[in-house]
């Protein structure tokens, strides 16, 4: 129920909600701190790698009722990260019914976080 877009545009372009925003800064700030912990010796050591190179993948909000514009402005602000990408839950829904091969052509309907398949 997280809201994704701002109420209002900014040069009349839509922009990510304040939260989305914090987010994003939160994701940026975990990578960050992963990468300064991957320069220590025992850090990849432990994971048995040389190089790592982190990214994070955000879950936030819903796109069920997008307009078009909404979904452009969503592809230019996934692209316009380095490292991170969002997808909503609509869309991992969607990944994971195909995933599954759940293709009923219905939505699935989750009343109840027991009745996920993942």
């Amino acid at each position: 129920s997280a809201k994704f877009w701002s109420d209002s545009k900014d040069h009349n372009n839509i922009v990510p909600h304040r939260e989305l925003v914090k987010a994003i800064t939160q994701c940026a700030n975990y990578i960050k701190e992963l990468e300064l912990e991957a320069n220590s010796v025992k850090f990849a050591e432990r994971l048995g790698v040389a190089a790592l190179k982190p990214s994070c993948l955000l879950v936030y909000g819903r796109s069920e009722n997008w307009t078009e514009e909404e979904k452009k402005a969503f592809r230019v602000l996934n692209s316009s990260l380095v490292n991170i990408s969002i997808v909503t839950y609509d869309q991992l829904l969607e990944r994971a019914n195909n995933h599954f091969g759940i293709s009923t052509g219905e939505e699935m309907v989750i009343d109840d976080e027991d009745d996920l398949p993942f």
